[in-house]
């Protein structure tokens, strides 16, 4: 009788054991998560719709700062590269999300000038323009619901992707 109690409550602690260790892990991978919505929410998105502002401010003015675009091209590689850096790190991303963040990173970072007195060249503006039209086209513009949720931030990045590689 005492060894089937014993057995019993060995059991019973073993069960609650995985239990507990089970919800650890989801509110990890949860807190994960969040990190990870907040930085593509901060990062990316706000920084595409900052990008996107100037650039249709500057080709409505004809008053084009170099400078300043560079700027905003310049902070937008640098949250994408955190946010995949993070989120890489945690193993909080799928390869085919990976994929797209660095070929993103990758397109951006071609406006990105590190020497002083930045110019574009008429071919580049034209696509720095047509950059800022596909931002607006794939949903990120302040008139429309941002969403923290990693999943719609996804379905957007695909959507830009697609719109700056035809």
């Amino acid at each position: 009788m005492k060894k089937n109690v014993i057995l019993v409550l060995v059991i019973f602690i073993l069960i609650v054991a995985v239990i507990m260790l089970l919800l650890y892990q989801k509110s990890e991978r949860e807190r994960l998560d969040i990190i990870k919505e907040r930085l593509t929410f901060n990062l990316i998105q706000l920084q595409l719709i900052e990008l996107k502002n100037v650039i249709k401010e500057q080709s409505t003015s004809h008053s084009i700062d170099y400078e300043e675009i560079n700027e905003k091209f310049d902070y937008l590689t640098k949250g994408i590269a955190i946010t995949l850096s993070v989120s890489s790190l945690a193993k909080g991303i799928s390869k085919e999300d990976e994929e797209l963040l660095f070929s993103l990173y990758e397109h951006f970072s071609h406006y990105v000038d590190k020497s002083e007195g930045v110019i574009y060249s008429e071919s580049e503006w034209i696509e720095i323009i047509k950059i800022g039209e596909s931002i607006k086209l794939s949903g990120f513009d302040e008139s429309e619901t941002i969403s923290e949720n990693w999943s719609d931030t996804i379905i957007k990045l695909r959507k830009l992707s697609a719109n700056i590689n035809e």
